[in-house]
């Protein structure tokens, strides 16, 4: 069947075990996380996660890779896999991080 967090294909019998140690949609804590990061985040987005270099840049906020997932605009459908991109700006976070990690170094 269809795994409900990656989309990959599993076979019988294997799910349970594909979704404890194999699934890239499984929740993990940060591997940060002896540095003081209590994130829990998906595994396929650790690096996004972790990539100091992008707090500032724009990063995707929702991201659909399929599983029927459709998203409606006006008369408009759009079927997966699609991503929503948006600008959030929070000056005051960013640079409390960018501090944190000066810090941490």
């Amino acid at each position: 069947g269809k795994c409900p967090q990656c989309g990959d294909d599993v076979a019988n019998g294997k799910m349970a075990k594909h979704l404890q140690h194999d699934c890239s949609g499984r929740m993990v804590r940060c591997r940060n996380w002896e540095f003081g990061c209590n994130q829990m985040v998906r595994l396929r987005d650790m690096s996004v996660h972790c990539d100091v270099r992008g707090i500032m840049r724009p990063r995707p906020i929702l991201r659909f890779l399929g599983g029927g997932a459709r998203i409606h605009i006006g008369e408009e459908s759009h079927s997966a896999p699609w991503v929503v991109e948006a600008w959030v700006y929070r000056f005051g976070q960013a640079k409390q991080a960018m501090m944190d990690v000066k810090e941490a170094l």
